[in-house]
């Protein structure tokens, strides 16, 4: 309640109050020593006693009323305050959650490409390599890259390329090509699922369709061209 309304409540009491104290003084002045009481001055006595005391209670619960509604009032800004506390709060955990996030997707690619270039420099290791490149790549697809995906796709293909029949120790070659087929098709699922990844599909589904040629020729024991995916020699 404002303060014109309180002040108007306020100047409505006093004046109720005053005419009821008018009213009892202006009583018992009227009455002298040759007066008669009889039941009308009584009751009107009466009257103006209940008025008084009707008054007081009345000013006593409107003093309680602005009183409790100035605390209704103290809650409710206390109410916002810890509301805009809570967004706050709310608005810095998910900025910090979304950051962590970020940074773990950060380090899971660079453990990933880092282990794919480093198992790439031997041959008998190349599937390895492939896998963990792999297995990096929707790590990869989280991570803003200011280049683009490009390189993505070439250093893909670079390992692709190094998977060859010795790459699987030149024995049970066909059921070695088909377990790593699988580890790329289950791979994918994940990969497509991705948000960002419509940024690499057409060149990651075109190297994928044919590396799959190549572990067909692979499965059959025979030689693959180390320049193009989906060739034999």
């Amino acid at each position: 309640m404002d303060n014109k309304k309180t002040k108007i409540i306020y100047c409505l009491s006093i004046i109720s109050i005053f005419l009821s104290v008018a009213t009892i003084v202006l009583f018992f002045i009227k009455v002298s020593p040759n007066s008669v009481i009889d039941p009308y001055t009584f009751i009107s006595t009466l009257v103006g006693l209940i008025t008084l005391g009707t008054t007081f209670v009345i000013g006593y619960q409107i003093y309680n009323a602005i009183d409790l509604r100035e605390k209704l009032e103290e809650i409710d800004i206390l109410k916002n305050n810890i509301e805009a506390v809570r967004c706050e709060f709310q608005e810095n955990m998910n900025s910090s959650l979304k950051r962590l996030e970020f940074l773990e997707n950060e380090l899971k690619e660079a453990v990933f490409i880092s282990y794919a270039r480093m198992f790439s420099s031997k041959t008998e290791l190349s599937v390895e390599a492939l896998c963990k490149f792999v297995y990096g790549i929707k790590y990869s697809l989280s991570v803003a890259h200011n280049e683009g995906y490009n390189w993505l796709l070439d250093e893909l293909k670079f390992y692709m390329l190094n998977i060859v029949p010795i790459s699987f120790g030149n024995y049970d070659v066909k059921n070695k090509a088909m377990a790593l087929r699988k580890i790329i098709e289950e791979e994918s699922k994940e990969i497509e699922k991705h948000p960002n990844y419509l940024y690499i599909k057409n060149g990651y589904e075109e190297l994928v369709d044919r590396f799959y040629i190549r572990l067909s020729i692979l499965a059959q024991n025979k030689n693959v061209s180390t320049e193009e995916l989906d060739k034999e020699i």
